[in-house]
């Protein structure tokens, strides 16, 4: 079966949305974070592929939702992703990765993804700020090797380490994940939230 892995950290011990609690704070950062990663869960659910779980920071939190886990490597993002690729991948498999911080990621974004892995070898769901917000392949392939994770040339270099592997690829939708005051208040106002 497919299986969808969602990173996440946990809110009640770790710090969270660093960058965007800078410009609103702390407490506003992490009650928006909880709702996103909510969101993000809920609304990816579905029975045509199994989801799990990538947690930092204790699993007590997440335990409402009923998923499975992941086992979690203490290393770098490009790492974490990499063990959860090897741990998880078989043969029959295709697996998609994603994060906590895109609220509008949807179950069928994620269905699309496995269908694109029929015909190619990775899936990319590109961010605004050069990152990725998703990424997916039916095979192991180390694309995880960069040097910087909060880098606005992930993408770029990404997909520079698809094409040295000769792999066929396809991208996703752009979406914006939320890190700044700018993308929050972008976020707002585009799902028309006062405060």
């Amino acid at each position: 079966m497919n299986i969808l892995i969602i990173f996440a950290k946990n809110p009640l011990q770790l710090p969270v949305k660093t960058r965007l609690a800078s410009g609103i704070g702390k407490t506003r950062a992490v009650e928006f974070y909880r709702h996103v990663l909510n969101k993000v869960i809920t609304n990816t659910n579905s029975k045509s592929y199994l989801t799990k779980l990538c947690v930092k920071g204790g699993r007590e939190y997440f335990d409402v939702y009923g998923k499975e886990y992941v086992k979690d490597a203490e290393n770098s993002l490009g790492e974490i992703m990499w063990h959860a690729i090897k741990e998880e991948i078989l043969r029959e498999n295709k697996i998609v990765l994603i994060g906590s911080d895109i609220p509008d990621i949807t179950e069928k974004d994620i269905e699309l993804a496995f269908q694109i892995l029929e015909k190619r070898d990775v899936v990319i769901g590109p961010c605004l700020d050069g990152g990725y917000y998703l990424i997916g392949m039916k095979e192991k392939h180390n694309l995880f090797t960069l040097d910087k994770w909060s880098d606005t040339s992930v993408l770029k270099k990404t997909l520079d380490i698809i094409k040295k592997k000769n792999l066929t690829y396809a991208l996703l939708e752009e979406k914006r994940d939320i890190d700044t005051v700018y993308d929050y208040e972008f976020w707002k106002q585009k799902n028309e939230i006062e405060e």
